[in-house]
């Protein structure tokens, strides 16, 4: 197999979701650069959510990410899911800020 820039950024990924009333809300995520080659995947056990490990966890991972993927870049962390798709789904809108307005209490 051999990987081939398309030069259209093709294929698109859509997807479509309900929302309330009679608009449409577009997210557009221009993809490139090696940005697929910076998304990890670590399924842990609940040992690992203490304070302490948590944060010499994730500090330990970024720290393994370098520089090979292009700016800007956006750091994600998801804790929890349902499945490992849409644990990765979740990272992707939390990294366009999507959840941002959420209330944090």
């Amino acid at each position: 197999y051999k990987e081939v820039n398309t030069g259209s950024n093709l294929p698109a990924q859509i997807d479509l979701y309900a929302v309330d009333g009679d608009e449409y809300k577009f997210l557009c995520v221009a993809k490139g650069g090696g940005s697929a080659n910076k998304t990890y995947l670590y399924q842990e056990t609940k040992a690992l959510l203490t304070p302490g490990k948590l944060k010499n966890f994730l500090v330990e991972k970024m720290r393994t990410l370098g520089t090979a993927a292009c700016p800007p870049y956006h750091i994600a962390f998801v804790i929890g899911g349902t499945s490992a798709e849409s644990t990765l789904k979740t990272v992707k809108l939390a990294s366009t800020h999507y959840y941002d307005a959420l209330p944090t209490e």
